[in-house]
């Protein structure tokens, strides 16, 4: 795939309501893809517009015009060029890594400015920690990793504005092993997911079904749902040098189950399901009927 950045700009505006821009396919894409090497399905679950569209390479993408090492305002951030000596685990550590990470000062600010942020929910596993923190005047929200692997970036954020809401949900995928010379270990044997959502209270967890047969059900903390799986490579699987090609479909199907564990939502990605579009589920009604608890423009 070959296309400048004002190409690309143009493509994720259209298609994923102006997820950021910067050249994801542009140029070198050794550099300018972004050494987290994810891919972000985004599914657009609002009415007519139900597609899921392959957006970035990687949730954080290196900003166009700035090397390794370079947050998205110019700031040098800490590389994790040779992984993280030791894996953080306090509260205070991740949000200092959070803090320090690759998004910018208006970013940072939002969930820094009004004092200590709080971890409302996350999950780690070898290749990563994912959190969802919330800024101490409850105005914003945001989602943030942390790298325990060699990757170009530490960490980083992904801030939203708790006031609104939103009718689409996104995911990250991609290989689960540290970069090897700055591209994707094509031996590595795990693949990763993640997502980190804010969901009504009616939604006490959230199952998801993946591409390899396996499946993982999360609970709701004070409506935060932060998904973070580490897995081992289906037969036949293998992840390609850019770390963007698993070989078969990531995330099948999200179901939303209330308290008692009965589904009360769900949609289908792999185009099984029923209607138009292939994303019912049985009666169940599509995930819009409960909506995401943040705005739907990311803050970066």
């Amino acid at each position: 795939m070959s296309m400048n950045s004002t190409d690309f700009h143009d493509l994720l505006d259209d298609a994923v309501r102006r997820e950021p821009a910067g050249g994801a396919f542009a140029g070198d894409p050794g550099v300018s893809a972004g050494r987290r090497l994810l891919r972000r399905r985004r599914l657009l679950t609002g009415a007519g517009a139900a597609v899921a569209v392959l957006a970035i390479a990687g949730s954080v993408q290196a900003v166009a015009g700035g090397g390794p090492g370079t947050a998205r305002d110019g700031r040098d951030v800490p590389v994790a060029s040779q992984g993280t000596s030791e894996a953080p685990r306090s509260d205070a550590t991740l949000l200092r890594q959070c803090r320090d990470g690759n998004q910018s000062a208006d970013a940072t600010g939002l969930i820094f400015d009004a004092g200590t942020p709080v971890v409302k929910a996350q999950e780690r596993t070898a290749h990563q920690v994912i959190l969802a923190i919330e800024s101490g005047d409850g105005a914003h929200w945001a989602e943030c990793f942390v790298h325990l692997d060699n990757q170009e970036f530490s960490s980083g954020m992904t801030v939203y504005d708790a006031s609104g809401t939103s009718r689409s949900t996104s995911y990250s995928f991609g290989g689960g092993c540290g970069l090897v010379d700055g591209r994707a270990d094509e031996s590595c044997p795990t693949w990763a997911i993640s997502t980190t959502d804010r969901l009504p209270d009616e939604v006490a967890q959230v199952r998801y079904d993946f591409g390899d047969g396996t499946h993982a059900t999360v609970t709701a903390r004070d409506g935060y749902v932060v998904l973070n799986r580490l897995l081992d490579l289906p037969p036949g699987a293998s992840i390609d040098s850019m770390g963007s090609n698993l070989g078969f479909n990531a995330l099948d199907r999200i179901t939303y189950l209330d308290a008692d564990g009965d589904p009360i939502a769900a949609q289908a990605s792999d185009g099984t399901g029923s209607g138009p579009d292939h994303e019912r589920v049985g009666d169940l009604p599509p995930l819009t009927a409960y909506p995401s608890l943040r705005s739907d423009q990311p803050i970066y």
